[in-house]
């Protein structure tokens, strides 16, 4: 099972069908866009936009609170909406949370309340007892934190021994600052750099 909690689910009728009224009026300029030009190189690690693109869209013509539960049993968002869930909240995450601090225990309170004031903005967990609520959200947002540095580090850092090519490939959507300390003061540590296999 992924350490993000949730697995595939099937998205519902309605919600299906309002995807596909989204996707089928793009659908012939995609088609010609990609019959007509060359199929680019992919650029940087990460698989094109965001996954959680289509439920942007979706929340165009579905806006409100999105009603979802979190069993106290299990302590994870469960039904047709989990995969939605995990996107959006990655999202979040990537927007809100710096990556300059040493564990997810050591951010800062400022960032956290944003961060689960906008999930909480944006899904209703009404039916359930709120006290297992805010011990989930740290647990999936924590889990998505890390394999988000996770990734960023095997697809920059593992791959080369120059700090300075590391750095001057820092991703458009990273700020430089925290970037430089990924590097320098984070994946630059011994207990860091004993877990990278070198690429060449």
């Amino acid at each position: 099972m992924s350490s993000d909690f949730i697995g595939e689910r099937t998205i519902n009728p309605e919600t299906q069908s309002s995807l596909s009224q989204l996707e089928s009026n793009n659908s012939n300029h995609l088609v010609e866009s990609t019959t007509q030009q060359p199929k680019k190189k992919r650029q940087g690690p990460f698989r094109g936009p965001s996954r959680a693109l289509k439920y942007k869209k979706l929340r165009s013509v579905q806006p409100g609170k999105v009603k979802v539960r979190i069993p106290t049993a299990l302590g994870a968002i469960v039904g047709d909406r989990a995969n939605q869930f995990v996107a959006e909240c990655a999202d979040w995450v990537k927007e809100i949370c710096p990556l300059n601090v040493t564990s997810w225990n050591d951010m800062p309170e400022e960032a956290i309340d944003r961060l689960y004031s906008r999930i909480k903005a944006k899904y209703d967990f009404s039916e359930d007892d709120g006290a297992h609520i805010e011990k989930a959200l740290r647990i999936q947002c924590s889990t998505l934190y890390r394999h988000r540095r996770e990734r960023l580090k095997k697809a920059y850092f593992s791959k080369s021994r120059n700090l300075k090519e590391v750095e001057r490939a820092c991703p458009a959507t990273i700020d430089l600052a925290q970037w430089r300390w990924l590097i320098y003061s984070y994946w630059n540590i011994p207990k860091q750099r004993a877990s990278i296999n070198y690429e060449y």
